[in-house]
């Protein structure tokens, strides 16, 4: 009711009002009666709105209420550690993997320190050659997703380069490097590098070696047939060396760089079948390894057996 209906404002047309009628209508009892009336409607509309809303509120604040009980996450009982949820677009959640630095960085590398006849200088080149070599090996989209080894055979000594392509024709190469199976895709995540370097020098004949040790766990967040992704864990151990330059007649400057001796790995999370006739990774989600196992596959500190193990 926006206004007053028309026989409370509008004058008689029958009888017009006179000078007393008029005073009356300023001051008498029906202009009390109006303005008793025409505040009413206003104090009813008023009320009306404040009570609309308030019942508008109520009704949101109801729902949302409901909304954040039926969405709150339960709190396991006590002494019960959650299991972390597997989710479609992290393939580490969960596990130690997700605390691993990404790519290169993860590939951490001693101070280089003299070391008997090795100068800090060549202890720094040698270090940073295996870098280089682990890199090529683990990381590079020639050897994951082209399964081009030359990059990486590149890296080494002629008189081993020779001996490891050899072994890149066979599926035993999985203790050096990774490569990714067909219809196996690499999740929108770096791989995840976690492990260290240690080296020492030893004697071997007339010929001074400095031999590096690197052990890592490599991470690869794989999906196969566009499934969720895992971590398909690499951990490998592998033995380089390199022989002091006074004790080299260097041909090259590549009769100068590194050997790769030995190399060791355990594979988790992956299908062993096609690992065992391939050498390349593709991941198992039905895998259900121990927590020992796990334990070590993501330890770069734990043992290996020889050769690659899954």
């Amino acid at each position: 009711m926006d206004r007053l209906p028309d026989w409370m404002t509008e004058p008689d047309p029958v009888n017009p009002p006179g000078p007393w009628r008029r005073l009356m209508d300023r001051i008498g009892p029906r202009a009390i009666r109006d303005r008793i009336a025409y505040r009413y409607v206003r104090t009813t509309k008023v009320v009306s709105g404040i009570a609309a809303a308030v019942a508008l509120f109520g009704a949101a604040g109801v729902f949302w209420a409901g909304y954040a009980v039926l969405n709150r996450a339960e709190s396991p009982p006590a002494g019960v550690i959650p299991t972390p949820a597997l989710t479609g677009h992290d393939a580490f959640a969960g596990t130690p993997a997700e605390g691993f630095a990404a790519g290169a960085a993860g590939i951490q590398v001693p101070p280089a320190k003299p070391v008997g006849p090795f100068s800090a200088a060549l202890v720094d080149q040698t270090l940073a050659q295996v870098k280089e070599a682990l890199m090529a090996a683990r990381l590079n989209t020639a050897m994951l997703i082209e399964h081009d080894p030359d990059p990486f055979l590149s890296l080494l000594r002629p008189a081993t380069r020779v001996q490891w392509a050899g072994v890149f024709e066979s599926p035993r190469y999985a203790g050096a490097a990774t490569q990714i199976a067909d219809r196996t895709a690499m999740a929108r995540q770096s791989v995840r590098v976690k492990g260290a370097m240690t080296y020492r020098v030893i004697e071997t004949g007339p010929v001074r070696i400095l031999e590096v040790v690197s052990s890592y766990v490599w991470a690869y967040p794989l999906s196969r047939d566009s499934g969720l992704p895992t971590a398909v864990v690499v951990h490998d151990r592998q033995v380089w060396q390199r022989a002091h330059p006074d004790d080299v007649t260097a041909a090259t400057p590549a009769d100068l760089r590194i050997s790769l001796v030995k190399a060791d790995a355990d594979v988790l999370h992956a299908d062993c079948a096609v690992l065992r006739d391939t050498g390349r990774l593709a991941p198992d989600p039905a895998a259900r390894p121990s927590a020992e196992d796990r334990r070590k596959a993501f330890d770069p500190a734990a043992p290996l057996g020889e050769g690659v193990a899954c």
